[in-house]
């Protein structure tokens, strides 16, 4: 697998699957904005629809797992 393709599937694998007890995306994690600037292709599935608009960030995939607690 494509390194950009295992940090987009560790983040949203972090975000939504809660049997996961950790995670550590190589890759993918910026902003939105940082993605349009430099320029450099992304794939759609890394720009899921209205996200950005809706004020979320790449980041924000990481800080649905942050509360959870360590076992």
């Amino acid at each position: 697998m494509a390194p950009g393709a295992c940090g987009t599937l560790s983040a949203y694998l972090t975000a939504l699957e809660p049997r996961l007890a950790m995670a550590a995306p190589g890759c993918f994690i910026c902003s939105y904005g940082a993605n349009l600037e430099n320029e450099n292709p992304t794939d759609t599935e890394q720009n899921p629809p209205g996200i950005p608009g809706s004020g979320l960030d790449q980041v924000d995939l990481l800080l649905c797992h942050a509360p959870q607690r360590s076992r």
